[in-house]
C-alpha cells in the first residue's frame, strides 16, 4: 500500500479567498451526505453492497499515534462490516495528546465498541439475526 506524505500546515500555498474556501468545503460535506454517488470523488472511497451469506458484524480499528507534525495529536479510525458490506466508518483527528500508544488505542477501541454495540442493537431491533457475537 502506498503511504501518502504527511501533510503540514506550513506546506503549500494559502488559499487566497477564505470565504470561498469555506464555502467549497461546506458544499463538499453537504454533497457527500446527500449524494452517495458523489461521495467517492470527495472521500476517495466507494461503498459497494454485495450479497453475503455471512451475517457477522466485524469491526477494524487503527490508530496513528502522534501523526500530526504540528501538534502531535493522533488520528484514529474504524470501519464496521456487516457480512461483506461496509456499514459504518469514521476517521478523526483527536483533540487531546496521549502519553502512549496504549492509551490512544484503548480510547479508540472503547469508542469503536460503543458504535459496534449500537449497530448490533439496531440490527436486532429490525429483526436481523446475527451469526454470532460482534468481533473486533
Amino acid at each position: 500500500m502506498v503511504v501518502p506524505p504527511k501533510l503540514s500546515a506550513d506546506g503549500g500555498q494559502p488559499f487566497v479567498d477564505v470565504h470561498l474556501y469555506r464555502s467549497i468545503v461546506g458544499e463538499l460535506q453537504y454533497v457527500t451526505l446527500t449524494r452517495p454517488n458523489i461521495a467517492f470523488e470527495v472521500n476517495k472511497t466507494r461503498v459497494i453492497i454485495k450479497p453475503s451469506t455471512s451475517l457477522d458484524l466485524v469491526c477494524y480499528v487503527d490508530v496513528d499515534w502522534a501523526a500530526s507534525v504540528e501538534d502531535r495529536h493522533f488520528t484514529a479510525g474504524y470501519c464496521i462490516y456487516f457480512g461483506n458490506n461496509l456499514v459504518a466508518w469514521c476517521s478523526k483527528k483527536q483533540s487531546v495528546v496521549f502519553r502512549s500508544t496504549s492509551e490512544a488505542e484503548y480510547t479508540r477501541v472503547a469508542n469503536s465498541v460503543s458504535e459496534l454495540v449500537w449497530i448490533e442493537q439496531l440490527l436486532t431491533e429490525i429483526g436481523m439475526v446475527l451469526s454470532g457475537k460482534p468481533a473486533m
